[in-house]
């Protein structure tokens, strides 16, 4: 009896919903268990096959995105303690109010299969697979996690993301969790079942031979230059808080610029570089500021170019100004060539979404930023090296970052700030989460961060050298250059997707035909 009673309870929907969420958070960093990934839709997919009504389905749906977030973003919790100085509770209100629409594809999903649970139940698991990956796709988020990017530290696999993309991995373990879940039932027999099962596992062999595969082309490419490097990484997260200790923000700009300056002078004289990086909003001036002529004074004295994160104004026609957050490289002979604005901007970080026709939300979150985004992607060329310049999570968006590669981008340049989400989970998640471009695009990714994790990622997604958190330090690597190559991925996008899930779905229908 107890036994049944047990059952029972570990088969409920409560249950199931809970384990879904708590799966899908642990395949992530700081856990980073990727092999639950492919357990994760299991449970969830079980648990719409006994559900009534599109109630149950929206409840259940958003219980699986609040444990998720519980247990994998705790830090926006923290985060809001910290940065927006909220007490405990409104914390962890604000962290149910993420949940709630940062994940709600958990909850359209739930509803959809409720919905029409009498044809997915009936039809190949390929089909309940598509349409998590097409919401994972089309549903905005603000920290854009995917199924597929748990896999980074998987062998070999991650390296099909040069065909398939993030996305087409995330297809991949949501087809193996469907199978699972659908199991026994809509009236399909377990023999139709097993036979889609051995196709979802046949489709991973050959993707896992492909990432094998790739990755010994990747390591027969010839090397046409060796870039060195110099990543500083200061410390320094916010540079507002030495403004009250030295009374005025000038004397704050020249603390910084100094601690910066000081750490590349020894550096640099220690060991010569071919670029030197500091990360998103270093320098706390614009390069038009009289306070920002020691770094002019640095370069040239140095000979070497700069690439460095900073503030940069316009003058509109109207009087208003626009603010941006800005990528600046400056030249060896200490001139501004180029800078790139930030295009994707962070909800509620960087601007305040609706703020221009309901002012009142100003009021509400004070501290949040309210930047202009810059007009997209672009390429820079630095010293006869291209790079596709990226502002902090920009690098997440796989669709943004394939435009700059489309635009013969050589190097992905990532400035970074991670020092408002604190050190539980949110810089090893960030750094994950990046180094999928490189798997899907074959560009290698130069990462600089103001306070960890600073990063030099190989073009086949392997991570050359990193720094820790919290600790001023310059990470110096040598990174190779290879014979830029455009992958698959790159070349037809989310298509390669459609086509992989479309000729999955057909092919389990088909087959489905001769066995009964």
């Amino acid at each position: 009896m107890r036994l049944t009673r047990l059952g029972r309870w570990l088969d409920h929907p409560l249950t199931l919903c809970v384990l879904a969420g708590a799966l899908y958070a642990l395949a992530f960093p700081p856990v980073h268990a990727g092999p639950l990934a492919w357990l994760a839709l299991f449970p969830f997919v079980r648990a719409m096959r006994s559900l009534r009504t599109s109630r149950q389905a929206v409840l259940y749906g958003a219980l699986a995105a609040v444990v998720m977030c519980a247990i994998g973003y705790a830090w926006i919790a923290d985060m809001a303690m910290r940065f927006w100085r909220a007490p405990l509770p409104v914390a962890a209100l604000l962290l149910l109010v993420y949940a709630s629409f940062g994940e709600i594809n958990f909850t359209l999903f739930a509803l959809i299969l409720q919905r029409w649970r009498g044809r997915f139940e009936r039809w190949p698991a390929a089909a309940t697979a598509l349409l998590y990956t097409l919401l994972e796709e089309v549903v905005p988020k603000v920290f854009p996690d995917t199924l597929g990017s748990t896999q980074g530290n998987m062998p070999f696999l991650p390296a099909s993301a040069a065909l398939v993309g993030t996305f087409g991995l995330s297809f991949l373990l949501a087809w193996f969790g469907a199978c699972l879940g659908w199991w026994g039932g809509g009236g399909v027999s377990r023999r139709r079942r097993a036979m889609e099962l051995g196709l979802c596992l046949l489709c991973v062999a050959l993707l896992w031979t492909y990432g094998l595969r790739r990755q010994r082309l990747m390591a027969a490419l010839p090397v046409e230059r060796q870039l060195r490097l110099a990543l500083v990484q200061t410390n320094i997260g916010d540079a507002g808080v030495f403004i009250e200790e030295l009374g005025s923000s000038g004397r704050m700009a020249s603390h910084v610029i100094g601690r910066y300056a000081a750490m590349t002078q020894a550096t640099v004289k220690e060991q010569r570089a071919d670029l030197v990086v500091w990360p998103e909003t270093a320098v706390p001036v614009t390069p038009r500021n009289e306070a920002f002529e020691p770094v002019r004074a640095l370069v040239r004295s140095l000979d070497v170019p700069l690439v460095f994160g900073g503030y940069d104004f316009q003058v509109q026609r109207t009087g208003t100004w626009r603010v941006y957050n800005t990528l600046f490289w400056m030249d060896s002979r200490g001139r501004v060539r180029e800078r790139y604005h930030k295009h994707n901007l962070l909800p509620l970080g960087e601007h305040i979404p609706f703020a221009e026709r309901f002012p009142v939300l100003l009021d509400l979150i004070p501290n949040a930023g309210e930047f202009s985004p810059g007009p997209g992607a672009r390429v820079l060329e630095v010293e006869g090296v291209r790079y596709a310049p990226l502002i902090c999570y920009e690098l997440l968006f796989p669709r943004y970052v394939r435009r700059g590669v489309r635009q013969g981008a050589e190097v992905l340049l990532n400035l970074t700030n991670d020092y408002w989400f604190g050190s539980y989970a949110e810089p090893e998640q960030h750094l994950s989460l990046a180094r999928m471009r490189a798997f899907e695009t074959g560009r290698p990714i130069v990462r600089a961060t103001n306070t960890g994790i600073s990063a030099v990622i190989d073009a086949d997604g392997s991570i050359l050298a990193r720094t820790a958190l919290w600790q001023p330090e310059v990470l110096r690597a040598t990174l190779p250059l290879h014979t830029a190559t455009v992958t698959p991925y790159v070349r037809a996008g989310e298509w390669v997707v459609v086509a992989l899930a479309g000729f999955a779905w057909g092919l389990a229908a088909l087959l489905w035909k001769f066995v009964p």
